[in-house]
């Protein structure tokens, strides 16, 4: 016997919404389907779509945003022993109360380590060059123009971390509603077809389920890895799948087809295929199956059939 667990992964769930969406419009008509509709069930599932998206680029954007921030800081810390070298012969070369102008307020002439004592040694500098011009070296890339236009790029910089890591935190919030929202819809769905489907009805495997009255099928096949074997040859590896009996390794030769074919069956888990064009540009994939059916296709590996032995 197998059951239907509502997935809780963004990748579960949009295979799983995507595969209940499939259902509904391939034989919906046929159960027929009365509250798990097609105009009920696209709405939260593009808006969980639309939540990820959104998620994702917000967290592209706080990368990036961390990114500037660390180039920012970096161009700080250089300033900053230069500066220190440059006002050594004038202020002394140990830490006295004099080095405070600079904005050294700490007892140390480290570079400084935290962002705040950063942006503090960048103030002052400014300040104090723009009173004192004559202290500037342009040699050494100490002038109040520098510190100024660092200072002001490492401000932003630190107020665009903070306002993409909000961002984030606001979008996550905002999937994690929709994520709600379409396992709700998946629970109506599977409810719905338990009323209408016998537990061996096939009809269960176009919703992308599993047929409770069956035996579940496998999971889908994690990391695949294609290597060259020789000319014309590949060798396949991937993680064994749990309830698996067979695998089936699927192919598809770019750029002449457009659908998978089946290349091979094998009951482990690595497979050697041959006599495949030399030089041509192909993508594979994985199924494991057992009696009960095939499982979700494992991610696609693309690759180009060796030539000759790889030296």
């Amino acid at each position: 016997m197998s059951g239907n667990p509502i997935e809780y992964t963004v990748s579960g769930l949009t295979r799983q919404g995507d595969g209940g969406l499939g259902g509904i419009r391939q034989v919906g008509d046929s159960v027929p389907m009365v509250l798990c509709t097609e105009a009920a069930f696209i709405p939260p599932l593009a808006d969980f779509k639309a939540k990820v998206d959104a998620y994702h680029a917000a967290e592209a954007a706080a990368k990036n945003a961390r990114a500037e921030l660390r180039h920012a800081v970096a161009a700080g810390r250089a300033f900053a022993a230069n500066l220190v070298d440059v006002f050594k012969p004038l202020l002394g070369r140990t830490w006295s109360v004099s080095w405070k102008q600079l904005g050294y307020i700490q007892p140390s002439l480290a570079v400084p380590r935290t962002h705040d004592e950063m942006r503090e040694v960048l103030r002052a500098s400014t300040s104090y060059l723009t009173a004192h011009t004559a202290a500037e070296v342009a040699s050494r890339n100490v002038t109040a123009a520098i510190a100024s236009e660092l200072y002001t790029a490492m401000t932003d910089a630190t107020n665009n971390v903070k306002s993409c890591s909000a961002d984030t935190k606001r979008k996550r919030q905002e999937l994690d509603a929709a994520m709600k929202a379409l396992q709700d819809m998946m629970r109506a769905l599977i409810a719905e077809l338990s009323l209408k489907l016998s537990p061996t009805d096939p009809r269960w495997r176009a919703f992308g389920l599993n047929a409770p009255g069956c035996r579940a099928v496998p999971p889908q096949v994690l990391h695949l890895t294609v290597s060259d074997q020789g000319a014309g040859m590949l060798w396949l590896q991937w993680d064994p799948s749990a309830r698996a009996e067979r695998y089936q390794v699927e192919m598809l030769v770019l750029p002449e087809e457009t659908e998978f074919t089946r290349v091979d069956t094998v009951s482990e888990s690595n497979a050697v295929l041959s006599d495949l064009a030399p030089g041509a540009s192909v993508q594979l994939r994985v199924l494991a199956v057992n009696d009960g059916g095939s499982g979700v296709p494992s991610e696609e590996v693309q690759t180009t059939v060796p030539v000759a032995l790889a030296a």
